[in-house]
């Protein structure tokens, strides 16, 4: 008689045959992400940041009993090294103010001023325009009373010491405002008076405006 066979499994798709099992399906994982490139730099920065502190710590070592010492002395360099830059580098003009001390002295003025020290008349006449020396001969004034004026002030001894030009500017007009300071010696007294100058455009002198010779007659009287 025959034996009995043992039940085989079945073939087919879907299904294996023993002894073999079928074959376990992994679960999917995706790829981890790249780190941005902000990520990225920033730990470049964090760990050169370590770095230099490392070195910081290791350099100072030996100097660490001398600490305050080494923090006085880089002190002292930093002051020293900025103050000899202040000292040495190169320093910028300073703007120019567009008012005053742009213009140069007129010629008319400095002979004004030259007759006045020199007690000479025909220096300051001359320097007048026609308009001023009009005004000056309905008021009386002349030449030979300013010649007169002059001799009275030299025999007084009355002495124009130092006179600086201050500067000038250009008015709407076409004309010119100039300003001085005048050192006078009257009576071993000594002045120092403002003097300011109105040219036309030729810059003949217009008119003066200074206490100067208010000043004279009183200390002369």
């Amino acid at each position: 008689m025959e034996q009995p066979r043992e039940p085989q499994p079945p073939v087919g798709p879907g299904s294996y045959p023993y002894p073999y099992a079928a074959p376990y399906a992994q679960p999917y994982t995706p790829p981890a992400p790249r780190p941005s490139a902000w990520r990225v730099f920033s730990s470049f920065l964090r760990l050169l940041l370590r770095r230099f502190l490392y070195a910081v710590v290791w350099v100072l070592r030996p100097v660490r009993s001398h600490a305050l010492f080494a923090i006085v002395t880089v002190a002292l360099l930093a002051v020293v090294g900025w103050m000899s830059f202040l000292l040495w580098a190169p320093k910028m003009a300073a703007p120019a103010d567009p008012r005053v001390a742009v213009l140069e002295p007129a010629p008319a003025i400095q002979n004004y001023l030259t007759g006045r020290k020199s007690f000479k008349a025909d220096l300051m006449w001359d320097a007048f325009s026609s308009n001023y020396q009009a005004r000056q001969l309905q008021n009386g004034g002349s030449k030979s009373t300013m010649q007169s004026v002059a001799n009275q002030e030299k025999r007084l001894g009355l002495e124009y010491r130092k006179i600086q030009y201050i500067g000038g500017v250009k008015l709407e007009d076409g004309g010119h405002m100039y300003t001085y300071s005048v050192d006078v010696v009257v009576n071993t007294r000594t002045f120092r008076l403002p003097v300011v100058f109105m040219s036309d455009r030729d810059e003949k002198i217009e008119y003066i405006i200074s206490p100067l010779d208010d000043i004279i007659k009183q200390v002369t009287q």
